[in-house]
């Protein structure tokens, strides 16, 4: 049986920033200009999470404005970094003012980054018999996997739905223990945090001394065993390793408490959804979210495929939807879609699972469905040429475009 308890923790930040840069190339911009690339990405991520999962308590966590406790520790710490596109800037208070809309608790703590309220909030929830899940594409979250916390990482173009346990950690870091991840980014570092680790020591070295000692700690007070360059360099940068350490823990005592009557799942506020979407020209959410009272639990119709030239205009269906996707796999891999299991992330009998690149699970049932639109693995295809002299067939083009509820259109200039 899955368990009714179960928590979602979403890193608001680094989701934005994922879904800004997956539309980096066409990015999505309204009539006044505003690039809605970040806040289309991560709603529909979000709405589509609520209606797959089915989460029972929920929350969406932001990074602190101002510095951490880590800058204070160590001023480069994320100093590589470029400066935050202003579109981000921009679109980070109105997908605040979404979330809030959705009536889904927002957290910021402080001097804490989003990593250690999530960490905080997941030990915590952890304790009280929830599964959590940490939604975010960051590796150092795998230090908090255990039994009961995993990490839940969203489709990005088209990836699917990965969810983390910790075996997956283990076999990813080739490591003993979750915990041990810290010991591995501390040892080789981590340029995306700046976090400088020990020259000269990369993942395989690192997951080579823990195997010996345990910890980065044991390694050090024990580098007259080890042969080579290795323990030169142990002693050379053991004080920037223990700082590399530091940076790289994911605090879980931070100031922040996990209330259950507060993180739990309620009713949308329509009205200001509907405004806020109207104001940024956010269409097909609106109607997915705020339309007819299944919009969202199937594929919108628009999505599929239309004959141009044979019977009538019709609309179009698709023939997947979230309530009958096969276990550990996509649609496009089932072939056909048998009877699944509706809000049912892990089942009691084990079922064949597809692997990622980095050993990761592709969770099955609704939860691996990538999105309520259609993909081209969902749909067949027709295309048709209407030649622009083609008077009669350019005609017949207008009249199902006229009738389509939604329509692509791509433009090659």
């Amino acid at each position: 049986m899955a368990n009714a308890k179960t928590l979602y923790l979403l890193d608001g930040h680094a989701l934005v920033y994922q879904y800004h840069f997956a539309f980096r190339d066409r990015p999505l911009v309204n009539s006044k200009g505003v690039n809605t690339s970040a806040i289309v990405g991560f709603t529909r991520m979000l709405w589509d999470l609520l209606q797959t999962s089915n989460p029972s308590h929920i929350a969406v966590v932001f990074d602190p404005s101002g510095g951490t406790f880590r800058e204070e520790l160590y001023a480069e710490y994320k100093a590589n970094r470029e400066e935050q596109p202003e579109d981000i800037r921009a679109a980070l208070p109105r997908i605040r003012a979404i979330v809030e809309a959705m009536n889904i608790p927002v957290k910021v703590v402080p001097a804490y980054e989003a990593d250690d309220v999530i960490g905080t909030l997941a030990k915590q929830a952890e304790a009280e018999g929830y599964d959590v899940f940490m939604v975010t594409p960051d590796k150092d979250y795998g230090q908090l996997v255990s039994d009961k916390i995993y990490q839940y990482r969203p489709s990005r173009m088209g990836s699917g739905v990965t969810v983390l346990r910790k075996q997956d950690i283990l076999d990813r870091w080739d490591i003993e223990r979750p915990e041990q991840v810290i010991d591995v980014l501390a040892l080789m570092g981590d340029s995306s945090d700046n976090i400088p680790g020990v020259p000269g020591i990369g993942p395989k070295t690192a997951a080579k001394l823990l195997k010996e000692f345990g910890t980065m700690d044991e390694a050090i007070r024990r580098r007259d065993e080890i042969k080579g360059k290795n323990a030169e360099r142990l002693a050379e940068y053991e004080e920037q390793a223990r700082l590399s350490y530091k940076l790289a823990t994911i605090m879980t005592d931070a100031p922040v408490t996990f209330d259950a009557t507060e993180f739990t799942v309620d009713p949308m506020n329509r009205d200001a959804l509907a405004e806020l979407f109207a104001d940024l020209e956010i269409r097909s959410l609106a109607k997915a979210m705020l339309g007819a009272a299944d919009a969202g639990k199937t594929v919108p119709a628009s999505a599929g495929t239309l004959d141009l030239f044979s019977g009538p205009v019709a609309k179009a269906t698709t023939k997947a939807t979230l309530d009958n996707l096969p276990f550990g796999k996509t649609a496009s891999e089932a072939g056909e879609i048998p009877p699944g299991e509706p809000g049912t992330l892990f089942a009691d009998k084990a079922k064949p699972k597809k692997p990622d690149a980095a050993g990761a699970e592709t969770i099955g049932g609704p939860a691996a469905y990538q999105s309520h639109y259609a993909s081209l693995a969902t749909t067949d295809q027709d295309y048709q040429l209407v030649p622009h002299d083609d008077v009669e067939r350019m005609g017949k083009l207008l009249e199902v475009l006229a009738a389509a509820d939604l329509i692509c259109f791509d433009t090659e200039t």
